[in-house]
């Protein structure tokens, strides 16, 4: 019987403020990404 391999990254094992992002990458994945959790820290109330 063949292993079943989860290729699926687990992000909710890690705090979305922890990701580091390559800045010179010239994907716009992670420029997109940093602009949600920019968004994602301001709406939270202090």
């Amino acid at each position: 019987m063949r292993k079943v391999i989860n290729l699926q990254m687990e992000f909710w094992k890690k705090d979305i403020t922890n990701i580091e992002f390559d800045l010179q990458s010239r994907d716009e994945i992670p420029k997109l990404l940093m602009g949600l959790i920019l968004g994602d820290i301001r709406a939270k109330p202090a």
